[in-house]
C-alpha cells in the first residue's frame, strides 16, 4: 500500500540492556505517537512486543494502547523458535 493511502502504522523501539528502565523506550515512543498522529488520515497504531518482556509491553499500556491479541510468530533465522508477541492497538475515535 502507498504511503499516502496508509491509514495505520506500526511504532517499534528497541534498547541495548543498560538503556533499560529510564523512560527512554517510552519517551521516543510518545513522540513516535504524536508524529504518527499529525500524519493525514492515520486513524490506527500498533505496537508488538514479545510477551515475556514485561518492560516492553508496559510501553504501550502507558501510552493509552490497549492489548488487542497475542501472536504466535515464526523464528527470523532458520534456528530460532517460534515467540508470542502482544499486539498492542491504539485507535482514534470516531468523533
Amino acid at each position: 500500500m502507498p504511503f499516502d493511502a496508509a491509514d495505520r502504522i506500526e511504532i517499534g523501539y528497541w534498547l541495548r540492556a543498560d538503556a533499560t528502565g529510564q523512560g527512554y523506550a517510552t519517551e521516543a515512543a510518545r513522540a513516535a505517537v504524536e508524529v504518527a498522529l499529525s500524519l493525514p488520515g492515520i486513524s490506527r497504531l500498533t505496537i508488538h512486543c514479545d510477551e515475556r518482556n514485561a518492560p516492553s509491553a508496559a510501553v504501550p499500556s502507558r501510552l493509552g494502547f490497549h492489548l488487542a491479541s497475542t501472536i504466535v510468530a515464526p523464528g527470523v533465522a532458520a534456528a530460532e523458535r517460534a515467540c508470542r508477541l502482544q499486539v498492542w492497538d491504539w485507535a482514534r475515535s470516531a468523533d
